[in-house]
């Protein structure tokens, strides 16, 4: 007997449920009632890009992007409206949560039945979530308009849906531009295979192909067309396809090399310290599971839709062959998988899992009392995240919570040792311009010692520190090298010359004691010779 599973409506489970995610949410990001946690990371960078903005810099022609702008418009846009207040970035990633909560939901209530379906959405809220997805950058942005563009096409493939899938399509390449464009050929994957499967009409293929990809190029060109004309032509595409063709891959975390590299750092960590109920032994085992599930689910689902072809009711059998195409080319768009690149793209195989799972009588009894337990669970998170121990900090940006006491002393020595508005200088990463408004003289947000900065970013960068003169820089230690010990594609030496010939270092920010988040060693403040 076909499963079917006709027009899934809101029943009163659901109302239930996403006020209860909503809280759930909310607790992980905010102390109650309203003090924003802090947490760093690449929101800062879109964020730090919209302070830029705001001052009236042009991306792309004033200071250095690879990814399309749409993230740092919305900062921007919200910075104008609000101020550049912390809460903003909280807010974001609460909205963002919801949103793969709910199209989670969504797929998955057209694929598993009864109280099955919130399994999906709370296996990605527990087992990952707060590890890996509170970020408010531009990938997750990019996500959620992909994910929408298969969700519109879900129930029908008609002109419209088509068009508005591939307005959805260019929204997502808006915000990182590979996300969208991976999700407009996986929707024409699936339009080609379901032509043939239904048996294959040209004419139909070549209208609908025609009504995506035209609707997905012209949104693309207008949502774009304003940043080539101010930026320029040359800049926009050096930024947008010649930089990454050319130097991004250079860094080892920018590439296939991070594959599982994190993993074995978070091993690694566990068994020097002998603590496997660790916070760390837990992030572990949760990686473990997304490296299985990222991309090994698509294969087992493959092997599963050919045994079964005849077997499943069509609709279903369509809908898991458009999220597993989807999956795989969102798959195939991370350019470095580590484990929160991968879990990025995750949804599409959390849904097929849980799945493949209900197919298997042993499996799909666990299934219930799965879903129990990942409830008791996300309730014990509450609890803990609010009756933690959390250090407060008053900065420019607004009151904050610190979860983890290192990051906040290094966050007030800078706010004791800072006036907003200033210049100041942190190569490594944009972590105290936006919490402390204070301003990036250079025109790039980072640089690291090797090819993905090249020799002449290198130069710029030097040149405008010359000529601003901020009065500390935030260095790497292991960054000062003598010309010897540098790689071939280390381009850094011209700036640690310039800095030791006109700074001095005053005081030293120790690495943090998670190896995960230590992996450049201490920082040091240098301060400009008088």
């Amino acid at each position: 007997m076909k499963l079917t599973i006709e027009n899934p409506g809101v029943g009163r489970t659901d109302l239930l449920f996403f006020p209860a995610i909503l809280i759930f949410v909310y607790t992980q990001l905010f102390s109650l009632p309203f003090t924003p946690i802090y947490f760093d990371g690449d929101t800062l960078v879109p964020v730090s890009n919209a302070m830029r903005i705001v001052r009236g810099e042009v991306i792309y022609r004033d200071f250095f992007h690879f990814i399309s702008p749409g993230a740092d418009l919305y900062y921007a846009g919200l910075f104008r409206l609000f101020g550049e207040r912390i809460w903003i970035i909280n807010v974001t990633i609460l909205l963002l949560t919801m949103a793969q909560v709910g199209l989670l939901w969504f797929f998955s209530k057209r694929l598993l039945t009864g109280i099955i379906a919130f399994l999906p959405p709370l296996i990605f809220l527990v087992l990952g979530f707060r590890q890996f997805s509170i970020d408010g950058s531009y990938r997750l942005m990019g996500l959620v308009f992909a994910l929408s563009a298969a969700a519109i096409l879900v129930e029908r493939r008609s002109s419209p849906r088509l068009f508005l899938a591939g307005l959805f399509c260019a929204l997502a390449s808006f915000f990182q531009q590979p996300r969208g464009i991976l999700a407009v050929l996986g929707i024409a994957a699936f339009l080609l295979w379901e032509n043939y499967f239904d048996g294959f009409n040209f004419r139909s293929l070549l209208r609908s192909s025609a009504v995506l990809f035209s609707s997905f190029l012209f949104f693309a060109l207008l949502t774009h067309g304003y940043f080539i004309w101010s930026a320029g032509a040359e800049n926009f595409g050096y930024a947008m396809f010649g930089y990454i063709g050319t130097s991004y891959r250079a860094d080892p975390f920018n590439n296939n090399t991070a594959y599982l590299s994190d993993l074995f750092v978070m091993v690694e960590s566990v068994r020097s310290t002998g603590s496997f109920f660790s916070a760390a032994a837990r992030t572990a085992l949760i990686s473990g599971f997304y490296y299985l599930l990222v991309p090994y689910v698509y294969l087992v689902l493959i092997a599963v839709l050919w045994v079964r072809r005849r077997a499943l009711d069509a609709k279903i059998f369509k809908t898991l062959v458009l999220l597993g195409l989807l999956g795989i080319f969102l798959a195939i768009g991370v350019s470095a998988p580590t484990i929160t690149r991968v879990f990025h793209v995750a949804a599409p195989a959390i849904v097929i899992f849980v799945w493949l799972c209900s197919q298997w009588r042993p499996s799909g009894r666990l299934l219930t009392p799965a879903l129990a337990a990942l409830c008791v669970i996300a309730g014990a998170m509450i609890v803990q995240r609010q009756t933690s121990q959390k250090d407060y900090l008053e900065m420019p940006a607004g009151k904050a919570a610190f979860l983890y006491r290192p990051a906040y002393e290094k966050y007030r020595w800078i706010g004791e040792n800072t006036t907003p508005g200033e210049a100041l200088y942190e190569p490594h990463h944009p972590n105290f311009y936006f919490p402390f408004h204070l301003i990036n003289p250079t025109p790039l947000f980072n640089v690291r010692d090797s090819g993905y900065t090249p020799a002449t970013q290198v130069e710029a960068v030097v040149r405008s520190l010359e000529t601003s003169r901020p009065r500390l820089i935030i260095w790497p230690t292991m960054w000062s090298k003598s010309p010897s010990e540098r790689a071939s594609d280390d381009n850094l030496e011209p700036l640690w010359q310039f800095l030791q010939m006109n700074y001095v270092p005053i005081h030293t920010i120790p690495k943090y004691d998670d190896p995960s988040q230590s992996m450049y060693g201490d920082s040091e403040v240098w301060q400009l010779k008088h």
